[in-house]
């Protein structure tokens, strides 16, 4: 085998080798954006969550608040400072 056959040879293993990592590198990647998807998700649903118990919270530090909820869930529309005091919860308001 001559010079110009062998670097031929290693030049070839090099591609195959350059392929092989390559490919590794994509699984790998695809590994990642996988996971942080799932991170992602995971956020979401934390921060859902804090909001749900932030709300609790407040009702059971807030006996007018309870009342609110009652009176907004029985269809009553809210005017006035009892809709403005508790924006955030989102009650219907009237004008």
């Amino acid at each position: 085998m001559d010079h110009q056959a062998f670097a031929q040879l290693l030049g070839n293993y090099g591609e195959f080798v350059g392929a092989i990592a390559i490919l590794i590198t994509l699984v790998y990647v695809a590994y990642q954006i996988r996971q942080s998807r799932a991170l992602l998700l995971s956020n979401a649903y934390q921060a859902r969550t804090d909001a749900v118990t932030s709300i609790y919270l407040a009702m059971a530090q807030d006996a007018s608040l309870i009342n609110l909820l009652g009176r907004a869930n029985s269809g009553e529309v809210l005017r006035g400072r009892s809709c403005s005091s508790h924006v955030y919860l989102r009650f219907p308001c009237g004008l």
